[in-house]
């Protein structure tokens, strides 16, 4: 990477007023020879979200937009982008302390590479009822994190693979990242922890069950593809 490359983090959020300073705190408190654009998609938030990531002051840009679900809001992050690179992280999870710079050192030593990946941990949220824990099923165990939060990837190449498919409202990372392996990227998986995958009541996929079919399109996409 080329001294203090521009990194642009881009977290959309919706209604996650509880969670979004840490993640907030995730990013800002990487270290690292990089310098940071961290961006706020605020997907139609009727809660306090406004009011915490304007706190941040100018540490952070943030914008407003009409709801729209997760992909238009990753996608107006990228749009309004100015790093060299891309990274993602969902307002209710957060980065390990030393994430980006274990991703930077990889890019570092292969100018070749498209994206890095790392590991990443689910747990379930400390603060949600005894009640809604025990409905919540949790591997504890690091894994390999194919997870827009565990990716750092050059803006240029995640271009190539195209944007965040608007037409689905779940898997639609998952449908990202077969574009991307279909058209030849260059993809790294480490084994450090880089993300910890918060579980909680309001978790996208277990309120919005009725998405469950996205996954299905997802996996007819990818089909085609190879086809």
């Amino acid at each position: 990477m080329n001294p203090k490359p521009l990194v642009s983090v881009v977290i959309p959020v919706y209604n996650t007023e509880k969670y979004l300073a840490q993640a907030i705190q995730s990013v800002l408190s990487q270290q690292g020879y990089f310098s940071l654009d961290l961006i706020i998609i605020d997907d139609g938030s009727t809660d306090k979200t406004a009011d915490i990531a304007k706190g941040f002051g100018n540490s952070l840009t943030y914008f407003y937009q009409k709801q729209g679900g997760i992909s238009a809001a990753r996608n107006a992050g990228v749009m309004a982008s100015k790093g060299e690179f891309l990274a993602f992280l969902d307002a209710d999870d957060f980065w390990t302390e030393n994430k980006l710079s274990l991703q930077a050192k990889v890019f570092d030593s292969d100018p070749a590479l498209d994206i890095v990946f790392g590991h990443i941990q689910q747990f379930i949220s400390p603060d949600i009822p005894e009640k809604a824990k025990a409905k919540l099923v949790c591997n504890s165990e690091a894994m390999p994190g194919y997870h827009a939060s565990t990716m750092l990837v050059r803006k240029q190449s995640f271009l190539k693979a195209g944007l965040f498919d608007l037409g689905l409202k779940a898997g639609e990372f998952i449908d990202w990242y077969n574009r991307a392996k279909s058209i030849g990227l260059k993809i790294l998986m480490l084994q450090d922890l880089l993300a910890m995958r918060r579980l909680h009541e309001t978790n996208y996929g277990i309120v919005q069950r009725n998405v469950y079919g996205d996954y299905f399109k997802m996996l007819k996409f990818a089909m085609e593809r190879k086809k």
